[in-house]
């Protein structure tokens, strides 16, 4: 599913929170209740190209592979992407498979010129948490500079 998008310029992790969560409080509380999971393809001057929900998962968790997150920005020639998805708990913190799912797209985008910038969860309401803003992950060299 494809979003139609402004050419808003995302500059920071904030930024990234109320698109996704506009979009997530759009689709009603049945669809709130499962695990989605997008993709936001910015361009060389971090402009968004397209908003695409990658899949639309289960309760707690949604399967992704790479090659669904990377085929848009292939077609679009994306220069970056950043992840989304959210948690139906509430509770944004990213859990290990957050963190081992961000490694793999991460490596995928390198081998394809597409860099991950961040992947964004989104809990309940206004809480969410950017995996390149939490102080542990710097080790996976995300960073919106």
């Amino acid at each position: 599913m494809r979003m139609k998008t402004t050419k808003k310029r995302i500059g920071r992790p904030a930024d990234v929170a109320p698109v996704f969560r506009a979009i997530l409080d759009a689709e009603g509380e049945i669809d709130q209740a499962k695990e989605h999971f997008w993709a936001l393809f910015l361009d060389t001057k971090g402009h968004i190209l397209r908003i695409e929900l990658v899949t639309l998962g289960l309760l707690d968790q949604t399967m992704v592979h790479p090659r669904e997150v990377f085929r848009p920005a292939i077609g679009i020639s994306a220069k970056s992407v950043i992840l989304c998805h959210n948690h139906p708990s509430g509770d944004p913190e990213p859990s290990d498979k957050d963190i081992q799912l961000t490694r793999r797209l991460i490596e995928a985008g390198k081998l394809l010129d597409v860099r991950v910038l961040d992947h964004v969860i989104i809990g309940e309401g206004s809480e969410w948490r950017s995996i390149a803003e939490v102080e542990a992950m710097t080790s996976l060299g995300l960073d919106f500079n």
